[in-house]
This record gives C-alpha cells, structure tokens and sequence, in this order.
C-alpha cells in the first residue's frame, strides 16, 4: 500500500487524469494499462481534501473531505476496509458535531425569536394603551368644540 505522507496540492477547480505505477526494486516499472485514465474534478474551494482510494488496475473511489482531517492524499492497493471505516468514522463524526452545531444555533436563534416576539409584544401593548389615551384625548377635545362624532 502506499499513501502519502504529505499532501498533494490540486488546484481548486482543476480536472486531474493520473495512472498509477508500479516501481520495483530492481528499477523496472508498470504502468497501469487495464483501467482509462483516473479522473479527479477537483472541487472549486479551499481547504478540502480529494482522497483517492484505489486498486492498481482495479477499482477506485473518490472521497471529498475537509482539510481539517489532516491526511489528504492518494492510497492504492491494500485492503482498503480500515481506511473506509476511518473516513466513515470521522464524517460521522464531523456530522454529530455539525448537527451539534446547528442545535445549539436553532436554540439560539429561536431565543432570540422569542425575545423579539416579547419585546413586540410589550410594544404592541402599549401602543394600545397609547392609542386609546389619544382617543380619549380626542373625545375630550371634540366635546370641547362641540364637534359632532363622526
């Protein structure tokens, strides 16, 4: 298996085809020539990592990761169950952690909802109030002038 030990940088936005080889110790060489050209659509943003997960000559997967895993890179040709179950495990829990995040935001935010709904309210309260003090100034003033109601 190889997988490398520092990350490889893909410009973001940028279309990769790669084929891997095989170096032996003797310094002959093979290419992989049962499968087309490996394709990476790099996405368009920062601080994400393309990780290729792959057979030589066989299948391949391609997982989008945050940067933040610290191991972004290609790994090829071994049982790839311990890697699979590691990013399974890390998006899974990236995801508590996200959704933990946007709980304690929704709790806040319906927080900050019920305050506004307070404070409107109260506001609502006493332009009422407010109101019906100008009617009865209102009245006064018509009795006063002998106006007719209308």
């Amino acid at each position: 298996a190889w997988v490398t030990e520092q990350p490889v940088y893909l410009e973001p936005g940028s279309h990769v085809e790669l084929k891997f080889v095989r170096q032996f110790p003797d310094g002959a060489v093979t290419w992989e020539d049962k499968v087309p050209n490996r394709a990476i659509d790099v996405p368009p943003v920062e601080n994400m990592s393309v990780c290729l997960n792959c057979r030589f000559n066989g299948d391949a997967s391609v997982n989008l990761e945050p940067d933040s895993l610290g191991q972004a890179g290609f790994s090829g040709d071994s049982d790839n169950m311990d890697n699979d179950d590691v990013c399974w495990r890390i998006r899974q829990e990236e995801a508590a952690a996200d959704l933990a995040n946007r709980q304690r935001d929704f709790e806040m935010i319906s927080e900050q909802h019920r305050c506004a709904k307070n404070r409107l309210s109260q506001e609502a309260q006493e332009l009422r109030a407010e109101l019906a003090e100008v009617r009865q100034q209102l009245q006064r003033h018509r009795q006063l002038l002998e106006v007719p109601d209308i």
